[in-house]
């Protein structure tokens, strides 16, 4: 787990990658029961690609598009910010290298 963390921490730079954490307290979703990549094309437009655990289905209808885009933005908005989910990945990261986190990764927060 201590590499996975210091993997995800090698990208605070990157311009093209901003990493934001969805924090179980959250609650309840859109966005839950799957993944969802937004793809710009060159061609200016958008490709969704949605997957769950049964499926996978690439979308280009713009109507579905924009609600994909809202359900992503309103996760965004209630995920930490980009530094504060870097702080969380640093702190996990200390208490594994001091091995004070719980059996399984329980941590609480």
């Amino acid at each position: 787990m201590s590499d996975q963390l210091r993997l995800l921490l090698s990208f605070q730079d990157n311009i093209h990658v901003r990493i934001q954490v969805l924090p179980l307290t959250a609650g309840e979703h859109g966005m839950m029961g799957g993944s969802l990549n937004l793809l710009d094309l060159e061609s200016g437009g958008t490709l969704a690609l949605v997957e769950s655990f049964r499926t996978g289905e690439a979308i280009e209808a713009p109507r579905e598009i924009v609600e994909y885009e809202e359900l992503f933005e309103a996760a965004k908005e209630s995920s930490l910010s980009v530094d504060d989910s870097a702080n969380l990945f640093t702190r996990y990261l200390q208490e594994y290298d001091n091995d004070r986190l719980p059996p399984l990764g329980l941590a609480q927060e």
